[in-house]
C-alpha cells in the first residue's frame, strides 16, 4: 500500500504539472487533460475502494468518492434533461479544483503512511 499511495501521489501530481504546462501553450489539451488526470484518479479511486483502504466510514476520502459518484450522475443527466448541460459549464471549473483535492487527500495519506511504524500494517 505504501508505494502504491506514493506513486499514486507522484503520477496525479506529475500529471497536472504536465498538462497545466501544456495548456499554457495549446489551449486545445484542456479537455484531454480533464479526461487523462481524472481518469487516472477515478482509477485511483476504485483501486482504494475495492482495497478498502482510508474508505472508512465518515473518513474524507469516502465522502469524496460520494461526491465524485453524485457528479458522475449528474453529469449524466445531461444526456436525459433538455437544458442541463449548463452543468458542464459548472464542471469546467470545478473539475481542477477537485483533482487538487483529491492529490491533497493523497497526501495527506502518504504523510499517514509516513508515520506509521511498520509493526502497525498487516
Amino acid at each position: 500500500m505504501r508505494l502504491f499511495k506514493r506513486i499514486d501521489l507522484f503520477i496525479s501530481i506529475l500529471l497536472i504539472i504536465i498538462f497545466s504546462a501544456i495548456a499554457i501553450y495549446n489551449t486545445g489539451t484542456i479537455f484531454l487533460a480533464y479526461f487523462v488526470v481524472g481518469g487516472w484518479q477515478v482509477i485511483s479511486m476504485l483501486t482504494h475502494t475495492f482495497c478498502g483502504w482510508f474508505t472508512e466510514k465518515n473518513s474524507i476520502r469516502r465522502t469524496y468518492h460520494w461526491i465524485s459518484f453524485a457528479v458522475i450522475a449528474m453529469g449524466c443527466l445531461v444526456f436525459v434533461i433538455p437544458g442541463f448541460f449548463l452543468f458542464l459549464y459548472v464542471m469546467l471549473l470545478a473539475a481542477p479544483v477537485m483533482a487538487i483535492i483529491y492529490t491533497g487527500i493523497c497526501y495527506a495519506e502518504v504523510k499517514i503512511l509516513s508515520k506509521r511504524p511498520l509493526a502497525d500494517f498487516k
